[in-house]
């Protein structure tokens, strides 16, 4: 079992980083305490290696943790974790620069458009060599029983696109922590048995499927007074399960998450927090609903139940 729970609410940016954290004591129990920002990822990945050498640590993070399976197809690799810990050398060094035309993209530089003015997702489609969209779209980013679906990982336009933050934490937090022994789940192997090994095990999560898991809906997450009314439930939630909330923390949760407790990327951080501790507790399955073909590229969201 873990004895540290971690979830990052991630961004390129700075501000937009925060992070909380859960603790199990001597008796079974978990404390959480957050949120936190992190404007360092460096020292996020220090924090990160010392909870790991006390007992085992399960890192989440809200950025994509996998490929699409006919994208890992045409890399050349056996499967992500091998992929992942190629990129940015060798013959894979331009992955972190997005493509600016439509003739760059492809297997070694995925990510489109580095600007707006002009770009269409058919040009990704095409420099891809896909039949369309949904060969870019894996199967935890469709549409499950308690959240909505996500849009493709390599378009890095509007306000949901994800592939800059996605490409900040796989080049600041994964290959990092990778070097240092870091396993990723699913693709190293169930949940319970890294657990079992020690270490740090890192995972995706995704607040916007937390709030299903959790057993509440929000309409404008940016709205403050909205955010604080759902104080009790999540208090109710944590409590029924034995997770204690510091003084901090259930402050944040009490004021709807004020600009210094993050605003709804703080609440995002607490959201994520507690649905994977639901996981780690045995509460949600763990076990990716996918053929090993698939498993192995795409990998799983902490938690997601698919849709029926």
């Amino acid at each position: 079992m873990f004895g540290h729970v971690v979830h990052c609410d991630w961004s390129v940016r700075a501000a937009g980083r925060w992070s909380a954290e859960a603790h199990r004591d001597a008796q079974g129990g978990w404390r959480a305490s957050g949120p936190s920002n992190v404007a360092d990822p460096a020292a996020l990945a220090a924090r990160l290696a010392a909870l790991a050498e006390d007992a085992p640590t399960l890192a989440a993070f809200d950025f994509p943790i996998g490929f699409p399976a006919a994208f890992g197809a045409a890399t050349g690799y056996g499967g992500f974790a091998a992929a992942i810990d190629a990129i940015g050398r060798g013959d894979w060094p331009d992955i972190f620069a997005i493509a600016a035309t439509p003739g760059e993209v492809g297997p070694r530089r995925p990510f489109y458009p580095a600007r707006p003015g002009g770009t269409r997702l058919a040009h990704l489609v095409d420099g891809h060599g896909v039949a369309g969209i949904g060969d870019l779209v894996r199967a935890c980013e469709r549409r499950g029983a308690e959240g909505g679906a996500a849009g493709c990982m390599f378009w890095t336009m509007g306000a949901s696109q994800v592939g800059k933050a996605a490409l900040h934490g796989w080049r600041e937090v994964i290959a990092p922590a990778r070097r240092r022994g870091a396993r990723l789940w699913p693709f190293d192997g169930d949940l319970a048995a890294l657990a079992g090994r020690g270490g740090l095990v890192l995972a995706e999560s995704y607040p916007g499927d937390g709030y299903g898991q959790l057993g509440f809906a929000i309409r404008r997450k940016g709205d403050r007074a909205l955010r604080a009314a759902l104080a009790p439930h999540l208090a109710a939630w944590a409590g029924k399960r034995g997770v204690a909330l510091d003084p901090g923390l259930r402050a944040a949760l009490d004021a709807g998450f004020p600009p210094e407790a993050g605003n709804d990327d703080g609440f995002d951080a607490v959201v994520g927090l507690l649905a994977a501790l639901a996981v780690a507790r045995g509460e949600r399955a763990a076990a990716p609903p996918l053929a090993e073909g698939l498993r192995r590229w795409e990998g799983w969201i902490l938690g997601k139940r698919p849709a029926a």
